[in-house]
């Protein structure tokens, strides 16, 4: 199995974030910004 990593973060000020409150979306709304990195080894 390969080794899988995840990271979570929060930042209040992500544009991202700001467009959600600016939409007045609750905060129970789930978001993510996803990555894939390439090949794990």
């Amino acid at each position: 199995m390969p080794a899988r990593r995840i990271l979570s973060l929060w930042f209040p000020r992500l544009g991202a974030e700001r467009l959600l409150r600016r939409l007045g979306l609750p905060e129970e709304v789930p978001f993510a910004v996803v990555r894939d990195s390439g090949r794990c080894s």
